[in-house]
């Protein structure tokens, strides 16, 4: 990331990506639009939340109730698909914003440091709200 030059970084632990994904944009004085198909999550995830409900901790739900004035959900977008967004029990995987021209050079630096999952899930946009569009 040094090498590269990217714009920001951040850690996803306990806000979930949606906390983590505003604070970034906040700062920033951006928002953004995310692509829900393009961010990896582990397959499991999705049947234990729709089979189990009460395995959603308070937390998440926190997250999410924080975050409502300020995420834009498509039709296509259920509350399965935002629970997992804010998860509150992440992994701590990178968020890392970088500017279009320096993402070839990004994906192939983290690719030939060996990192696993690697996935570009949206982009910034100019939005004084500092609004996050989520879609499929």
């Amino acid at each position: 990331m040094i090498k590269v030059g990217v714009n920001a970084c951040t850690d996803i632990t306990g806000f979930g990506f949606l906390g983590h994904l505003h604070e970034m944009a906040k700062a920033s004085r951006l928002g953004a639009k995310i692509f829900l198909s393009d961010v990896p999550v582990i397959q499991e995830t999705w049947n234990l939340i729709k089979n189990q409900p009460g395995v959603v901790p308070g937390g998440t739900r926190k997250n999410l109730e924080f975050l409502k004035e300020d995420i834009i959900i498509n039709p296509d977008i259920s509350e399965v698909d935002l629970l997992v967004l804010a998860d509150a029990q992440t992994s701590g995987g990178l968020l890392i914003s970088v500017t279009e021209e320096k993402l070839p050079n990004l994906l192939l630096g983290l690719k030939e440091a060996g990192v696993q999952t690697i996935a570009v899930v949206g982009k910034m946009v100019q939005d004084d709200a500092f609004k996050l569009e989520i879609s499929k």
